[in-house]
């Protein structure tokens, strides 16, 4: 930190009331030096941080965690300090901060989980305001998901970001320079249901909600395409909550549930074998009965005992 950094944290410590979590995941990335560096200055400071690291292998950007749905991806330096000290006051003191009352009043009506990326810039005068409004928002409404991303090292091609501050929604939804928070909660109240994106699901997943993707796919009658990516995904938890939720729907509306044999049949060659395993599990349940024979070529060619047993259990299941 600067000299002029560490006074101003000084000058915060007393109105910090409690401690801190902070959930630090490091990585081989050249920036995770930084991001250890940063919180280890607040902890020599004095401030009372309880301090969690965790590690990642492999080069992905580092990320500092103040909140369970508050991530910063870039160490919240020079303009991004005083938003970031704000935030964690509120945060230890167990607070969340006002906003408009007009925004107020339609925050309740945001029922789906809404993941927002905030590209900014430590040197930009205008992304302040942005964090804040958006750490308001995050902190008075619990679907709504934070993401804080250094736009000059973290953003992507894919991301396409041409200036800062920028605000993506997950579903194609951007606004840039000047927000206005009201319309980004119309818009993440009126987005397609369907249109619901994987790192909302997985988040779901993750907290323990996936009750909610149940409610989602009955109420609007359909699956969201990202679901699949759920069943796919590389982590044995998430994918576990995945099955679970096709439990459960294939119970309350098999037909409904039988949607998912086609997109899961076509992500099926392209998987390891552990995955095809929960797949094969998957269309048993689902009583993919469309599919018998391919299931019966696929065994008659299979050589891992496992995704064998996987898929004679999945037939006795179907009927065949």
């Amino acid at each position: 930190m600067k000299p002029e950094e560490k006074t101003l944290l000084l000058q915060w410590m007393p109105r910090i009331e409690g401690d801190v979590t902070i959930h630090l995941t490091r990585s081989d990335h050249p920036a995770s030096k930084e991001f250890e560096a940063f919180t280890q200055d607040l902890i020599d400071l004095g401030m009372k941080v309880d301090l969690q690291v965790e590690r990642e292998e492999g080069a992905v950007p580092p990320v500092i965690r103040i909140h369970p749905r508050i991530c910063y991806r870039i160490v919240p330096e020079g303009q991004e300090l005083p938003p970031f000290l704000e935030a964690i006051a509120w945060i230890a003191g167990g607070s969340a901060p006002a906003i408009d009352p007009v925004a107020a009043a339609r925050i309740g009506s945001i029922q789906l989980p809404a993941l927002f990326r905030l590209f900014v810039a430590n040197a930009c005068p205008h992304c302040p305001k942005a964090v804040r409004q958006l750490i308001a928002l995050c902190l008075n409404a619990e679907p709504v998901y934070l993401d804080i991303v250094d736009a000059f090292r973290f953003a992507s091609a894919e991301d396409r970001i041409q200036s800062v501050p920028t605000l993506v929604l997950e579903g194609g939804f951007r606004w840039s320079g000047a927000i206005d928070l009201q319309e980004v909660i119309d818009t993440a109240v009126n987005r397609d249901p369907m249109g619901i994106g994987l790192q909302s699901l997985e988040n779901l997943v993750s907290d323990g909600q996936a009750d909610r993707i149940v409610g989602l796919m009955k109420a609007h009658r359909g699956i969201p395409p990202a679901f699949v990516d759920l069943l796919v995904h590389p982590q044995w938890q998430i994918r576990l909550g995945a099955m679970v939720t096709v439990e459960t729907l294939a119970a309350d509306m098999p037909e409904l549930a039988r949607m998912l044999a086609d997109p899961i049949w076509s992500r099926f060659s392209n998987v390891e074998d552990r995955i095809k395993g929960d797949l094969l599990y998957v269309m048993g349940e689902i009583g993919a009965d469309d599919y018998r024979d391919r299931i019966l070529d696929f065994l008659s060619r299979e050589t891992n005992p496992e995704v064998i047993e996987a898929a004679q259990e999945a037939l006795e299941k179907i009927g065949g």
